[in-house]
C-alpha cells in the first residue's frame, strides 16, 4: 500500500497546488532535486521538491507539490514537509512513501497520524533508530512556512517528523498531546537526536 511508482510525468500537477510551489520557492529559492509521484496516469501527480535549506545548508526541506488535490476532497488545500539534516534521498523515498499513502486515502491525513513500515523507515531506524513519522502542525517558530494564499484560498503546509521507537509508543499509549511538549526546542531535523521519552516512562 505505501508503495508507488516513480516514472515520467503524465498528467500534470493540479494547477491550484502550484500557489504552494511558488510559496516554497520564495522561501527557500530553486529546488535542488525533484522526482514525481503517480499511481493512476489519469489522475494529476504529485512531485516531491527537496530544498537546500537558506538557514542551514546541512538540512534539507522535503516537500510535497500536487498532495492538496487529493486532500481537498476532505475540503482541506494541504501539503506536506519534512525536515532532515542526514540521509536526503533515503528520507526522501520515504516521505514519498508517505505521500503516496495519503494520496490514496487522504483519510489517513490527520494531526497525530503515525506513518511506519519496514521499507520505508529501514535504514533511518538501523542508523539513526527513527521508525516512523508523525504528522504535526507548527513544532517550531521558525521558518514560517505553514500558510500559503491560493488564489483567496487558504493552505496549510504540515510538516512529517521522525520520531524514535519509544517517541512511536508514547503516542500509541497516550496521543501525540504526549510527545508534543517534550519536543519542545528540540531540533526535529536532526535525525541523530536522542529520543526524548525514556525507556522507563512506558513502563
Amino acid at each position: 500500500m505505501l508503495g508507488r511508482r516513480f516514472g515520467r510525468r503524465k498528467v500534470a500537477v493540479d494547477v491550484r497546488a502550484e500557489c504552494f510551489r511558488q510559496f516554497f520557492e520564495s522561501q527557500l529559492g530553486r529546488s535542488s532535486r525533484t522526482s514525481t509521484i503517480q499511481s493512476d496516469p489519469s489522475m494529476p501527480t504529485i512531485d516531491i521538491e527537496t530544498y537546500v535549506a537558506p538557514w542551514d545548508r546541512a538540512v534539507r526541506v522535503i516537500a510535497s507539490v500536487g498532495l492538496s488535490y487529493y486532500t481537498r476532497q476532505r475540503g482541506d488545500l494541504a501539503e506536506v514537509m519534512l525536515l532532515v539534516d542526514a540521509e536526503h534521498k533515503v528520507a526522501a523515498s520515504a516521505f514519498a512513501r508517505i505521500v503516496g499513502l495519503l494520496a490514496d486515502e487522504p483519510l489517513a491525513f490527520g494531526l497525530g497520524e503515525v506513518y511506519e513500515g519496514s521499507r520505508s523507515f529501514g535504514r533511518i531506524a538501523s542508523r539513526h533508530g527513527k521508525v516512523a513519522m508523525v504528522l504535526v502542525a507548527q513544532p517550531f517558530e521558525e521558518p514560517p512556512l505553514f500558510h500559503v494564499d491560493c488564489d483567496g484560498a487558504p493552505g496549510h503546509v504540515f510538516v512529517l517528523v521522525p520520531v524514535s521507537q519509544a517517541e512511536r509508543d508514547l503516542i500509541g499509549a497516550e496521543g501525540w498531546e504526549a510527545l508534543e511538549p517534550l519536543l519542545d526546542g528540540v531540533d526535529v531535523s536532526d535525525l541523530g537526536r536522542p529520543s526524548v521519552v525514556s525507556k522507563d516512562r512506558l513502563h
